[in-house]
């Protein structure tokens, strides 16, 4: 039995094995071909081992002598994985006597009436001594229960994760303050309680199997006990971090994700005018000397990930985990609903180096300073979502200002920005610390040599700015030259904001028609030349006259990098706009996904697409996709590998066409 556990004929096996133990194995090997006992005597041999077995390999190996029940006994429990049924009950009934082996203990709840703290009654947790808390699909997470079950790990937990909890009762941070080893904190809520994770049943079935299992220990009631008193009036609160953060220096890692508002309405309300009259009773105290008190607090030096998704929390809170987290990498506040923030303020001296990704979506500044604040703090941030939020065209020129290293930005749903603060925004140039005329030099010479060019921001997303016209659109075209991403959704916005060509007023109009012959003319004309200049872009030997000769506000500043364009609600194409909009697509010659629509759009006018395009969504076409249009796409789309549209009937004969034709497209 030893040799089949241990040595195993295949090549594989012994390749995992360190090469120490290979010498060794050969040494000891008798003439009749067996391993010496002795050889796993070795404590260390055995715990080179032990890694490259199997957890049933490990149950078989505890059994084979009390010797090497000695030396496996600690792997096979390093990790337990504990489950709300029946077969993980033995488990239960050993931690007294192995729990002491444990630094992994996953519990997953899979069943609707699971009572932990029915489950541990009457078991001895003293000899616990965990690094790592997993804790999954609890539908009551109780204080108690949890401070139960760290009490003897405490000074060695560091890692405390708990994921798709239904409720919590009793202050968790609080809890977890008692831990100075920590080192990562997980709380996630379960949106949807009847979303249940599928897990793995409890670990060494081989070993559990072996112990009866005792009659009465941790069975389901289908009642919960009562709720103790004492536990509803403590609540579990993001307001709670500034003392986390006191008890638990090595934090690298905080998640509290959809946790609730404390208060209701209208005590936040109460709590609010509250807050308004301290603020006018102490206004003796100046905002300075508040902001140094929360300075002489210790910095964290190791806390590099807050992730407060949907998390609500004060703006006294925000601000302590600005001071104090100066090592922040990543911050996400971003809410699903509308968080108002109005007691946010940073010491002009607070800056966050390190932090690169900053997630504010649905997060209102309500005293109009906190962008700005907060940009100022983070110059050095590289992915910005300020989406669904009250920013304005002072905050827009504030982050063109503070933050010009921006390459992924999301402002989304934000109704108080317009054009103006568009141009602010891209209005910056990048600012040299070395030098401070740098940007008094940039504007100077953009101004003499031709517009100022941004070659950071990669992508942008700007849909639904109720405020925001086709101008601003236009001034993003003809300025971002590094664009890889692209996306605008304007109701309202006309399809003239993609074209850099000048709007003909009434009087234009009226001599339009006097001449129409030779207008025409003109424009088939320029269509001609600008075919012919695209031709020849890329050919050797162009001369700078030839260049110079070009219309440079004809094609958009991102022709050669866009990579992702989503436009929608092109409702008002004329014959001249298609040619302009084909013209404009057919330069894009990166362009792999595109997202298009508009009831007035013909799937004809994107023949100008290159053969790099991958994905194609087109939606609200007033019409049916026919034969001549799945023609289109079969010669002019090579590369296509998914088409989402409306339009094409599923079953219908272009369907089946188009499906005989590309054996590997993936249709809507």
């Amino acid at each position: 039995m030893p040799a089949l556990v241990v040595s195993s004929p295949k090549a594989e096996s012994e390749t995992m094995v360190a090469p120490t133990f290979l010498v060794k194995k050969q040494v000891s090997i008798s003439n009749n071909g067996t391993l010496s006992s002795n050889v796993l005597s070795i404590p260390e041999l055995c715990d080179l081992i032990a890694p490259h077995l199997s957890l049933h390999e490990l149950a078989i190996t505890v059994r084979v002598s009390s010797q090497w029940y000695r030396h496996f006994i600690r792997h096979l429990w390093k990790t337990v994985t504990l489950a709300s049924t029946p077969a993980s009950l033995p488990i239960l009934a050993l931690l007294p006597e192995l729990g002491h082996h444990i630094r992994t203990l996953d519990w997953a709840n899979l069943t609707p009436h699971w009572n932990m703290k029915q489950a541990l009654a009457g078991i001895d947790l003293s000899s616990l001594a965990l690094q790592h808390l997993h804790l999954v699909n609890c539908q009551t997470l109780q204080g108690p229960v949890l401070e139960q079950l760290i009490q003897s790990s405490s000074q060695q937990l560091n890692s405390l994760r708990m994921h798709d909890i239904g409720k919590v009762q009793g202050n968790i941070l609080r809890i977890a303050s008692t831990l100075p080893q920590l080192q990562h904190l997980t709380l996630v809520m379960d949106e949807d309680t009847t979303c249940r994770h599928n897990r793995s049943q409890p670990v060494a079935p081989a070993l559990a199997s072996m112990v009866q299992s005792p009659g009465g220990l941790g069975s389901h009631s289908g009642e919960e006990e009562e709720e103790d008193s004492t536990v509803t009036f403590e609540i579990t609160s993001a307001d709670s971090l500034p003392a986390l953060l006191d008890a638990c220096p090595r934090l690298h890692t905080i998640e509290l994700i959809g946790l609730p508002s404390v208060l209701s309405t209208d005590q936040g309300q109460d709590t609010q005018d509250q807050e308004v009259e301290q603020d006018v009773d102490e206004d003796d105290i100046s905002g300075s000397n508040k902001n140094s008190i929360m300075v002489l607090e210790t910095p964290m030096r190791y806390l590099t990930s807050i992730n407060l998704h949907s998390t609500a929390l004060s703006g006294s809170t925000l601000s302590a985990i600005f001071g104090r987290c100066t090592r922040l990498a990543k911050l996400d506040i971003s809410q699903t609903s509308p968080l108002f923030l109005s007691d946010f303020h940073l010491d002009t001296s607070t800056i966050l180096r390190d932090l690169e990704t900053l997630m504010l979506s649905g997060c209102h500044f309500l005293d109009g300073h906190g962008f700005k604040e907060l940009f100022q703090a983070a110059p050095q941030v590289l992915t910005l979502e300020v989406s669904d939020t009250n920013i304005d065209n002072t905050g827009l020129a504030a982050l063109g200002r503070f933050c010009p290293q921006v390459l992924d930005l999301g402002i989304n749903n934000c109704h108080q920005i317009t054009d103006q603060g568009v141009r602010d925004y891209l209005g910056y140039p990048p600012q040299d610390t070395n030098n401070s005329n740098f940007g008094m030099e940039a504007a100077a010479a953009a101004t003499e040599q031709g517009p100022y060019r941004n070659y950071t921001l990669h992508s942008l997303s700007i849909s639904n700015c109720s405020e925001l016209t086709g101008q601003g659109i236009q001034h993003v075209l003809t300025t971002c030259a590094a664009l890889r991403s692209l996306a605008f959704q304007q109701p309202e916005i006309m399809p003239e904001s993609m074209f850099p060509h000048v709007l003909q007023s009434a009087d234009d109009e009226e001599e339009e028609e006097e001449t129409e012959p030779q207008g025409q003319e003109s424009t088939n004309n320029s269509f001609a030349e600008e075919e012919e200049e695209a031709s020849t872009e890329d050919t050797p030997g162009t001369t700078a006259t030839t260049t110079a000769t070009a219309d440079s506000s004809s094609s958009w500043a991102c022709h050669k990098t866009l990579e992702l364009l989503r436009i929608k609600h092109l409702n008002t194409i004329n014959p001249g706009q298609r040619q302009y909009l084909n013209a404009r697509l057919r330069e894009l010659r990166q362009l792999r996904v595109l997202h298009i629509g508009g009831r007035q759009l013909e799937l004809r006018v994107l023949d100008g697409l290159g053969h790099r395009l991958e994905h194609l969504y087109i939606d609200d076409l007033k019409r049916e996709v026919d034969l001549e249009d799945v023609q289109w796409l079969v010669d002019h789309t090579p590369n296509l590998t998914r088409l989402w549209c409306r339009q094409l009937i599923r079953h219908s004969e272009p369907w089946k066409v188009l499906r005989g034709a590309r054996k590997g497209l993936k249709l809507w």
